[in-house]
């Protein structure tokens, strides 16, 4: 939702502020370097430094914590987007400054949800198949973000106008936050199975077994957790390195 709002401004609200708001294009193009370059960049700086200051993302609580202040930035984000949505396009400055202020404050806290959510989403999954989760991650925003975020204003435009293809788009921030608050509730499942004494559904980082007398330790376990059957050793595994394997290497 986040990056399907963001290509829906990139694309789309130059052309919405010259033909709706009737501003000139000069004014359009310095207005808009102006918000692009400003608002996603210091939400970044303030999301990332604000979960460095709450403590990181090392255990369950804080991994809880963390989703309940991104869920906030997202509120945040979507109450702007629908403001930005509800501004009636006239030629007067009043009108064109608030879009443009509910614009700006819709990219900043949008930004301050990635550094903490796109850390969650890779950890969220086991460790050996998070080369595939990343896959899928990004064919996500991809598809679903940046292709619709170009196409769907586009196709509403041509077919209902570009103030309801505009409203639409900035709606869809709403969305999202429906799909925080879910994070929200699988984060503080968590955090109570754990309290129970039960082991929490997380991911798993494969760990070495032994350790040998140098302190260095046998990483094999992590080799065979990526390699498929049979790929190691003819049809085996490569053995746990132990302490006699270590000094003999």
């Amino acid at each position: 939702g986040l990056y399907f709002v963001v290509t829906a401004i990139q694309y789309w609200a130059s052309d919405y502020f010259i033909t709706e708001f009737v501003r000139e294009k000069a004014e359009v193009t310095a207005v808009f370097v102006g918000v692009s370059a400003s608002a996603p960049i210091l939400g970044v700086v303030a999301g990332s430094s604000t979960t460095d200051l709450l403590g990181g993302l090392d255990s369950l609580r804080q991994v809880a914590k963390i989703c309940r202040v991104a869920c906030a930035w997202g509120f945040f984000a979507a109450v702007a987007g629908v403001c930005a949505a509800l501004v009636q396009p006239q030629a007067d400055t009043s009108h064109f400054v608030a879009e443009v202020s509910a614009m700006w404050v819709l990219l900043f806290f949008g930004g301050a949800i990635v550094p903490s959510i796109s850390k969650i989403n890779l950890e969220a999954v086991p460790f050996w198949c998070r080369p595939a989760a990343s896959t899928f991650t990004m064919m996500g925003y991809h598809i679903l973000g940046f292709a619709l975020g170009a196409l769907v204003p586009g196709v509403l435009s041509d077919h209902f106008g570009r103030h309801l293809a505009m409203q639409v788009s900035l709606s869809v921030s709403v969305v999202s936050l429906a799909g925080m608050l879910a994070c929200i509730l699988i984060a503080d499942s968590q955090v109570r199975r754990e309290a129970r004494g039960m082991p929490a559904v997380a991911a798993h980082v494969p760990q070495a077994t032994e350790t040998g007398p140098s302190g260095a330790v046998g990483a094999v376990e992590i080799v065979n957790s990526f390699a498929p059957a049979g790929a190691l050793r003819g049809a085996g595994r490569v053995p746990h390195v132990g302490a006699q394997g270590a000094a003999a290497a």
